[in-house]
């Protein structure tokens, strides 16, 4: 690992060195349109950010996602708007699956672009 990172500065080699484990994981993506949702909760509860709808950080968007998640939840949950708990959350899930559907293809199609041998970060730039 020292020689790969030899460019790098003194503290990240120190850090390389002062390792004794490694495990490199693959990138994971869950698909939201394949995941097993339960809509049959015992209770009023959901997720939000990478535990609903993990994808690859290819696209910048993971954290972003992540917030609109908490914003739309702690409104709908806090606006008056819903009945119920359970009515607030429906809304919120059925929202983030738009917007969280179409970051993740955003980010799986800039992985597989930045996997080609080509690949410049220019043309991420040209999108």
């Amino acid at each position: 690992m020292t020689n790969r990172f030899s460019n790098w500065s003194n503290e990240y080699k120190e850090l390389i060195r002062s390792t004794t484990f490694f495990v490199g994981l693959t990138i994971k993506i869950f698909p939201l349109d394949k995941k097993p949702w339960k809509s049959n909760r015992p209770l009023p509860i959901t997720l939000i950010g990478d535990t609903a709808h993990l994808m690859p950080p290819c696209a910048g968007q993971g954290v972003n996602i992540g917030l609109m998640d908490a914003l739309i939840l702690s409104e709908n949950l806090t606006n008056g708007k819903f009945g119920t708990i359970q009515s607030a959350i429906d809304d919120y899930e059925q929202r983030m699956f738009v917007y969280a559907t179409e970051a993740q293809a955003d980010s799986t199609k800039n992985e597989i672009e930045m996997r080609n041998p080509s690949f410049t970060f220019q043309q991420l730039m040209n999108v």
